[in-house]
Protein backbone atom coordinates (compact mmCIF):
# COMPACT_ATOMS: atom_id res chain seq x y z
CA UNK A 1 0.00 0.00 0.00
CA UNK A 2 1.08 3.60 -0.85
CA UNK A 3 1.27 5.56 2.74
CA UNK A 4 3.49 8.46 0.83
CA UNK A 5 3.67 11.37 -1.21
CA UNK A 6 6.90 12.99 -2.21
CA UNK A 7 6.55 16.27 -4.39
CA UNK A 8 9.35 17.07 -6.63
CA UNK A 9 9.63 20.34 -8.52
CA UNK A 10 10.17 23.93 -9.03
CA UNK A 11 8.08 26.86 -7.12
CA UNK A 12 4.45 25.81 -7.92
CA UNK A 13 5.28 22.25 -6.40
CA UNK A 14 6.82 24.24 -3.73
CA UNK A 15 3.55 26.55 -3.44
CA UNK A 16 5.44 29.94 -3.58
CA UNK A 17 3.47 32.46 -2.84
CA UNK A 18 0.63 30.45 -1.86
CA UNK A 19 0.24 32.43 1.59
CA UNK A 20 1.13 35.76 0.07
CA UNK A 21 3.05 37.70 -2.74
CA UNK A 22 6.66 37.25 -2.89
CA UNK A 23 6.57 35.10 -0.36
CA UNK A 24 9.51 32.02 0.19
CA UNK A 25 8.20 30.49 4.06
CA UNK A 26 8.93 27.38 4.69
CA UNK A 27 4.81 26.51 5.73
CA UNK A 28 3.59 27.00 2.00
CA UNK A 29 4.24 23.56 0.83
CA UNK A 30 1.12 23.26 3.12
CA UNK A 31 -0.75 25.45 0.70
CA UNK A 32 0.59 23.62 -2.36
CA UNK A 33 -0.92 21.15 -4.41
CA UNK A 34 0.87 18.42 -3.58
CA UNK A 35 -0.44 18.34 -0.18
CA UNK A 36 -3.64 19.01 -1.18
CA UNK A 37 -3.42 15.64 -2.85
CA UNK A 38 -1.98 13.91 -0.16
CA UNK A 39 -4.94 14.64 1.57
CA UNK A 40 -7.58 13.92 -0.56
CA UNK A 41 -5.62 10.25 -1.67
CA UNK A 42 -5.55 10.13 2.69
CA UNK A 43 -1.72 8.98 2.66
CA UNK A 44 -0.45 10.12 6.13
CA UNK A 45 2.99 10.93 5.29
CA UNK A 46 3.86 14.23 3.08
CA UNK A 47 7.05 15.30 1.87
CA UNK A 48 7.60 18.64 -0.34
CA UNK A 49 11.44 18.28 -1.85
CA UNK A 50 10.48 21.68 -4.13
CA UNK A 51 12.31 24.41 -4.59
CA UNK A 52 11.51 27.65 -6.38
CA UNK A 53 13.74 28.56 -9.89
CA UNK A 54 14.59 25.05 -9.61
CA UNK A 55 15.83 24.08 -13.31
CA UNK A 56 14.40 20.64 -15.16
CA UNK A 57 17.46 18.94 -14.93
CA UNK A 58 18.20 19.71 -11.17
CA UNK A 59 14.59 18.53 -10.81
CA UNK A 60 15.28 15.21 -12.34
CA UNK A 61 18.73 14.89 -10.32
CA UNK A 62 17.05 15.21 -6.95
CA UNK A 63 14.62 12.31 -8.07
CA UNK A 64 17.09 10.32 -8.97
CA UNK A 65 19.51 11.27 -5.77
CA UNK A 66 16.37 10.20 -3.66
CA UNK A 67 15.92 7.25 -5.28
CA UNK A 68 19.58 5.70 -5.20
CA UNK A 69 19.46 6.78 -1.50
CA UNK A 70 16.07 5.17 -0.57
CA UNK A 71 17.36 1.77 -2.15
CA UNK A 72 20.86 2.23 -0.14
CA UNK A 73 18.80 2.30 3.00
CA UNK A 74 16.80 -0.79 2.28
Amino acid sequence: MIDTLIAFGCSNTFGTEAIGVRNHDKNNIYHSFPYYLSKNLKLPTYINLARGGASNFEIAYKVIEHVLASEENR
